[in-house]
């Protein structure tokens, strides 16, 4: 069965590898492999970009924002407190998470994962795995504001078990989770959890920080960027960078060198930037934005890029960071 740590109990430990990471368990180990087009039909086959529908995956994204805090109380035992975050991942068609237990300065990492959407089979999936090697595969049913789990945990000595999880999004920023747990899909399920997540530094509904008009020579570089990632142009967009930039993304390494960068960065998709301040000293600058999926559209994440101007007069990025 579970590895379980001294002092937290089994329903805590089946929290930490189902729940919120049930929910918020979305696993899928940390990347996901995009199967290409048969060459034939590469070209007859590519959706236009205008057509393209929003990611099922947005039905949960309201998960994704401050720090999801949730307390379990056992007799004669401490208080475990457990610390989920929810974020993007590079290419916006994934939500990664991790949790931890503890308290104050002191938190020790469980588990951490990735929900997506598998346009196959239509269903959100869900892949984990904890400290102990466990790894845990399922899928989620969305109804609104209700969330059911089912996943099948794989231990390292060959054993499984099997878990079912009910989230019910209360308010806005908090979810109650009850989960259950069999050895054998032959057992009954028996009660594991119940515990209310509450949303620390809450995502509010902020009044949009107004766009400035960029001189043309920094408006090209977010111009150039928009067209590259639009068109899943690698080549290009790496050209925008400095031979040795940076690229930064949330929840991701670093990626270093121009080389490098056409080689790591995501797969592309529709893409809008938005300049809200900038500034240039000699050769050196920076623009701060927002970017969202088309004009118009609400901001979907951040970001900032360092600059530096080539004896040709061309600003290149030195740093590009988002989340």
């Amino acid at each position: 069965m579970i590895s379980f740590k001294a002092g937290v109990k089994f329903a805590a430990n089946l929290e930490r590898l189902v729940s919120p990471g049930i929910l918020c368990s979305g696993l899928v180990l940390t990347s996901i492999i995009l199967c290409e087009r048969l060459a034939g039909a590469a070209v007859a086959s590519a959706p236009d970009q205008s057509t393209v529908q929003p990611n099922p995956i947005q039905q949960i994204a309201w998960m994704v924002g401050g720090v999801w805090l949730a307390e379990e109380k056992t007799d004669g035992c401490t208080p475990t407190t457990m610390k989920l975050s929810f974020y993007w991942g590079k290419t916006k068609n994934s939500i990664l998470y991790n949790l931890s237990v503890g308290s104050g300065a002191n938190w020790e990492w469980q588990y951490d994962g990735m929900f997506v959407w598998r346009p196959d089979e239509k269903k959100i999936k869900l892949l984990q795995v904890d400290d102990k090697g466990e790894v845990a595969e399922g899928e989620l049913l969305v109804n609104s504001d209700e969330i059911e789990q089912t996943v099948r945990s794989a231990h390292p000595n060959g054993g499984a078990h099997f878990l079912k999880t009910h989230y019910t999004r209360v308010e806005a920023d908090s979810f109650r989770i009850k989960a259950y747990t069999r050895s054998s899909e032959a057992e009954e399920w028996k009660p594991a959890l119940d515990l209310l997540y509450r949303r620390r530094n809450p995502v509010t509904a902020a009044t949009p920080q107004p766009s400035v008009t960029l001189p043309a020579e920094l408006q090209r570089v977010l111009t150039d960027y928009e067209n590259a990632w639009s068109k899943g142009d690698h080549a290009a967009l790496a050209r925008l960078f400095t031979e040795d930039g940076f690229e930064m993304p949330a929840g991701s390494p670093l990626i270093r060198g121009r080389e490098a960068i056409r080689r790591g960065v995501g797969p592309g998709g529709p893409l809008s930037l938005r300049a809200l301040s900038f500034s240039t000293n000699g050769d050196v600058g920076y623009i701060i934005g927002a970017f969202g999926d088309q004009v118009g559209a609400p901001d979907r994440g951040k970001f900032t890029l360092t600059l530096r101007r080539e004896a040709t007069g061309r600003w290149l990025i030195v740093s590009d960071m988002d989340n």
